[in-house]
């Protein structure tokens, strides 16, 4: 692979409407895909009609994608109000109250979940949320399973279990726990204030599990937790939070995932300089951002002036493709 057709693999970017088009139309999602050599794509609502039509679309996607790589295609599908998919799909409810009826009900819940959405297309669900929250408080609610971290735990581990099991990657969030706070990161960077001993023995706990279990990836949160970066930066562009406490300490080996680019909380950052922060912090997937071509030409140029090495680039291209046989999306 070349230098561009791997920094391609590192972007799931979000497109406009609700068709693939033609691979020739350079401004269609399918010309994107195809000129860009982009190694996946994310779903939110308004590109979601129909099932037939979701399906179409990523086929659409799958047929433009070169070099035998199929696409990761990701949506956001917790249940209760974070539903992106509802046509042909059985309506599940909140984590919460899923939760409630225990850790066989949520496996059996995710593991249809992922057979519906893989009748459309989509091989890459944003779920399950591993924080820990209060259903009545903060930013997250109800998508949190539980306030108390043995419980999340086992129920985050019974739904990374159902989702891959049945051939879906899992993609669990938001490291390294968004918590009770009610600053969303939507808007602006919320602030997680716990001592570390705190958030080992809290928040901490929901991510090992779902490591335990060999979750597919884990999105990283526009959050800063001061107590273990200092440095006062998100989660996306610290090293701290994701080569230390990630990938050293929790052991996780997986794809790191960048939350959505294009929210409040890092909408003031240059667009290409913050991809190239994100990839030195550890990140594998740069998850919508909003201005795909200035990023990627950013993390080109980081290689060819030495600020980042294509050892890097190659690090994150091989976690991407290993998930990606996983989930039968390489030619032989």
């Amino acid at each position: 692979m070349t230098l561009e057709q791997k920094i391609g693999q590192m972007f799931m970017p979000l497109f406009g409407g609700t068709a693939a088009g033609d691979p020739a139309d350079p401004n269609s999602p399918a010309g994107f895909v195809a000129a860009y050599e982009l190694g996946g794509v994310i779903y939110l609502g308004p590109n979601i009609t129909s099932a037939d039509q979701t399906r179409a679309f990523s086929d659409g996607l799958q047929a433009a994608s070169p070099q035998g790589v199929g696409l990761l295609i990701a949506v956001d599908q917790e249940g209760g109000r974070v539903a992106r998919v509802s046509d042909q799909v059985t309506p599940m409810p909140s984590a919460r109250a899923l939760g409630a009826e225990g850790a066989d009900a949520v496996e059996a819940a995710s593991a249809l979940s992922a057979v519906e959405l893989s009748a459309q297309g989509i091989n890459f669900v944003l779920a399950p949320v591993a924080d820990l929250t209060d259903a009545n408080s903060g930013v997250i609610g109800n998508r949190s399973y539980s306030s108390d971290p043995a419980v999340a735990s086992a129920l985050v581990g019974a739904a990374v279990r159902g989702l891959q099991e049945n051939g879906v990657g899992a993609v669990v969030k938001h490291w390294p726990g968004h918590g009770d706070t009610s600053v969303d990161s939507h808007q602006s960077l919320p602030t997680i204030d716990v001592t570390e001993e705190v958030w080992r023995t809290r928040e901490r706990v929901p991510f090992a599990a779902a490591v335990d279990e060999g979750v597919s990836a884990v999105m990283v949160g526009h959050l800063a937790f001061p107590s273990l970066d200092p440095s006062g930066d998100p989660a996306t562009v610290s090293s701290v939070l994701i080569e230390q406490f990630l990938r050293d300490d929790l052991g996780f080996g997986g794809l790191v995932v960048t939350d959505a680019l294009d929210m409040g909380a890092v909408r003031g950052e240059d667009r290409a300089e913050l991809a190239v922060r994100s990839v030195e912090a550890g990140v594998d997937i740069l998850l919508a951002p909003p201005d795909l071509l200035a990023a990627r030409a950013g993390l080109i140029d980081a290689v060819n002036t030495g600020r980042l090495s294509e050892d890097r680039i190659d690090q994150s291209v091989i976690r991407i493709l290993r998930l990606k046989a996983e989930l039968g999306l390489l030619e032989p």
